[in-house]
């Protein structure tokens, strides 16, 4: 990696850590005039039950993935293109599991999926300020591991990788069609609207979303990779912003902002 790219790339860093700063500072600011930094939206408790959600996140996060890489004949040691488009395919199928499955054990109530067609742009808003308030906490995170030496010098994410060693217009596109558009989509689905708001209906708020953040960190997690640190934050953002807003749309903004950025660092970088 040259030097002047390791240096632009780490003043972008500071950068957006000082914009997430800022947005803290405001956060506090409206959460001592309101008492929370976010609206609160009612709801009534959703229509399946915590033992359907983690059915659902079996079939979903275990069996589909496995059912595309013996479908696609390939696994792990796929090419890179290949690799990132069965991702693709199974983002796309979990998109369509999850609803269905859960329509098997109850009625679909579009409020019960975060689904409002009203304050949407508020809802765009909420997953803004939610990506800013994620920055300090994820980039304090990411040096903490730096500094203790957590991360092999080969612990990239798999798709960062492909764009490092398989560079190309095509190889980015679908990376970005991964990364920042079906792996938000499907990813919330599964684990705010479905698995927290199944929790959300039996546990303590604050139980709810601290296990979600879990269970959604450590499917992130590869020896020598621990992006599960950074992204526990990240998931308690994710998690608040939910509960708050009870709004798919808002999740979802957050977490395509977020790896966006992110992809937008690793073109950067392996260009």
């Amino acid at each position: 990696m040259p030097d002047s790219s390791a240096a632009g790339n780490q003043l972008i860093e500071y950068l957006l850590a000082a914009a997430g700063l800022c947005a803290w500072i405001a956060l506090v600011a409206q959460w001592r005039a309101r008492g929370a930094w976010l609206p609160w939206r009612p709801r009534t408790p959703v229509a399946w039950s915590p033992l359907v959600a983690l059915v659902v996140c079996y079939i979903a996060g275990i069996v589909v993935p496995i059912v595309v890489r013996v479908a696609a004949g390939s696994g792990f040691d796929a090419p890179p293109l290949r690799y990132v488009q069965n991702r693709c395919l199974t983002l796309a199928l979990q998109l369509v599991v999850i609803p269905a499955i859960v329509a098997l054990a109850a009625s679909l109530r579009p409020h019960d999926f975060g689904i409002f067609r009203t304050a949407w742009k508020q809802d765009l808003l909420a997953g803004g300020w939610g990506y800013l308030a994620s920055l300090v906490p994820v980039f304090a995170m990411n040096r903490l591991v730096n500094v203790l030496g957590w991360r092999a010098p080969e612990g990239v994410h798999p798709f960062f990788g492909i764009v490092q060693h398989a560079p190309g217009l095509m190889t980015a596109a679908w990376v970005a069609l991964a990364v920042v558009v079906l792996a938000p989509l499907a990813e919330e689905l599964l684990f705010r609207v479905v698995l927290q708001g199944a929790l959300e209906a039996r546990l303590p708020p604050v139980a709810a979303v601290v296990l979600t953040a879990l269970a959604f960190a450590l499917i992130h997690f590869a020896p020598g990779r621990p992006d599960a640190l950074p992204l526990f934050p990240l998931a308690l953002v994710l998690g608040y912003t939910y509960y708050r807003r009870r709004s798919y749309l808002a999740v979802v903004v957050l977490h395509g902002l977020f790896n966006a950025v992110n992809l937008a660092f690793a073109l950067w970088i392996y260009q």
